[in-house]
């Protein structure tokens, strides 16, 4: 699938309270996250858990490494989304996009999308905090890629996914490692080929492509999947109950047939107050 004409309107968050944009979605959301195959990855590291380690399938998206440090060198390859969908431990699975606050205990969440000169995209990802530290959950043979998740509608139609028909989990220790300290900000570039998009829709007629950015503290995972720290304080770390933040949406333009990475419109920023 080829990429032609793509037109990206950012509109950022920069908020207190819960307030949405008015341009969000209203549709009941489906989260995916991001991963990577191992093909693309540096040899040596190890996706998904210990049976990755007798004979993987090289062309598989996983959205989970072995090994926690191995997250970061992933990271900076090509990325896919995940068809299988996920929401976050220890918070409720939101009903609506509004739903999930764009500013949670000082911390907020930017989303931007960048042209590449290869045919991909940046997800540009701005992580602030404001009045604590922001943390994230590890755990031994299962570290998610990354820590966010995106939905995406088409003409403000949630994109749903086949429900997946079994999951399985090989993990471990979880702990908490500190993403970005008090008074500051974290910035991920993270390189997506656009095709994995467009692979979660059935039928491409569409005009319009809305994206949402949310982050959690805690790891995301499968449905189903047990969550002991529901309604608990995530860590004792934490100076209070988990961070479940989302940024406002990254609008695109789809002509029907293909999208490209060109940039047409460069975007705003808009505040919203509460």
């Amino acid at each position: 699938m080829k990429l032609k004409h793509l037109i990206i309107i950012l509109v950022a968050a920069s908020t207190s309270g819960c307030v949405s944009s008015p341009n969000t979605p209203p549709a009941e959301p489906t989260w995916f996250p991001l991963g990577a195959s191992f093909r693309v990855c540096r040899p040596g590291t190890i996706l998904g858990g210990d049976t990755d380690k007798i004979g993987p399938t090289y062309d598989d998206i996983i959205a989970e490494v072995h090994h926690k440090g191995h997250r970061l060198e992933v990271q900076k390859t090509t990325l896919s989304v995940v068809p299988d969908p996920r929401w976050f431990k220890g918070s409720q699975l939101p009903k609506t996009v509004h739903a999930v606050p764009l500013s949670d205990q000082g911390a907020l969440l930017t989303f931007q999308i960048q042209p590449t000169t290869n045919g991909l995209l940046r997800f540009v990802l701005t992580l602030e905090a404001k009045e604590r530290d922001v943390w994230r959950e590890v755990e031994h043979r299962w570290t998610n890629v990354t820590p966010f998740l995106f939905a995406f509608f088409a003409d403000g139609k949630a994109v749903r996914p086949k429900e997946p028909d079994s999951w399985s989990k090989i993990g471990g220790i979880n702990s908490m490692i500190k993403l970005v300290d008090k008074g500051k900000t974290h910035i991920w570039n993270l390189t997506v080929d656009p095709k994995t998009i467009l692979a979660l829709l059935p039928n491409t007629k569409f005009d319009e492509l809305s994206i949402v950015a949310a982050f959690s503290e805690s790891q995301h995972q499968l449905p189903g999947m047990s969550d002991i720290e529901r309604n608990l304080k995530f860590y004792s770390k934490l100076e209070g109950p988990q961070v479940v933040i989302r940024s406002n949406p990254v609008k695109m333009t789809f002509d029907g047939k293909t999208l490209s990475n060109r940039l047409l419109h460069w975007s705003w920023h808009q505040t919203i107050k509460a």
